[in-house]
C-alpha cells in the first residue's frame, strides 16, 4: 500500500512538474484522472522495477503534455492523427479488456467485472471526447484521448508480456 501511495504522489509530481512547464496544467491533470480511471480496471503492462515504472510514466507524461501543447497550437493533422489512433485504441481496450499481470492475476469473476467496468469507463471517456471536441476544447478532448490511447499501448504491452512469461 506504501508502494502503491509513493507511486501515486510520484505521478502527481511529474504530472504538475510538466504541466507547469509546458502550460498545459490542467490538461495534464485531466490526463492523469482519466488514464487512472480507465487503467484500474482494463489493466496492462506493469513494469518489474518501481524505478521502471517511474521512469516510462515520466516519458509518457512528456509526451502527452508536448503533444497537447502542439494540439493547443492548433495542429489540425496531429489531431485527426490522434483521432485515428483513439478509434483503433477504443477497439484494443474494448476487446482486449481487462488484461492481468504476473502480480496481479484475475479470477474469472474479477475479469467479467472488470471487463464491464473498464468499458462503462471507455464509453464515458468516449462521451467526454464528443462533448470537449464539441464545445471546441480541443486540449481536454487530446488528453482524454490520450489516455485511452497510452492505455491501450499498455494493454497490447502487457499481453505480450503475459505471453512471453508463459512461454516455455
Amino acid at each position: 500500500m506504501a508502494i502503491r501511495l509513493r507511486g501515486i504522489a510520484v505521478g502527481i509530481f511529474i504530472i504538475f512538474l510538466f504541466g507547469m512547464l509546458m502550460n498545459v496544467l490542467w490538461e495534464s491533470i485531466c490526463f492523469f484522472i482519466f488514464i487512472m480511471l480507465l487503467r484500474k480496471f482494463s489493466g496492462g503492462y506493469h513494469a518489474n522495477k518501481e524505478w521502471a515504472c517511474y521512469l516510462i510514466s515520466t516519458i509518457i507524461v512528456l509526451i502527452t503534455s508536448f503533444l497537447i501543447k502542439c494540439i493547443s497550437n492548433r495542429q489540425i493533422y496531429l489531431m485527426i492523427l490522434l483521432f485515428v489512433l483513439f478509434v483503433f485504441s477504443f477497439m484494443i481496450i474494448f476487446i482486449m479488456s481487462p488484461v492481468d499481470s504476473a502480480c496481479r492475476r484475475l479470477s474469472n469473476e474479477e475479469t467479467v467485472n472488470f471487463r464491464f467496468r473498464a468499458r462503462i469507463i471507455l464509453f464515458l471517456e468516449t462521451g467526454a471526447v464528443i462533448f470537449s471536441c464539441f464545445f471546441g476544447n480541443l486540449t481536454i478532448c487530446t488528453a482524454v484521448m490520450l489516455a485511452v490511447i497510452w492505455t491501450s499501448i499498455g494493454e497490447i504491452f502487457g499481453k505480450l508480456k503475459n505471453i512471453r512469461q508463459i512461454s516455455p
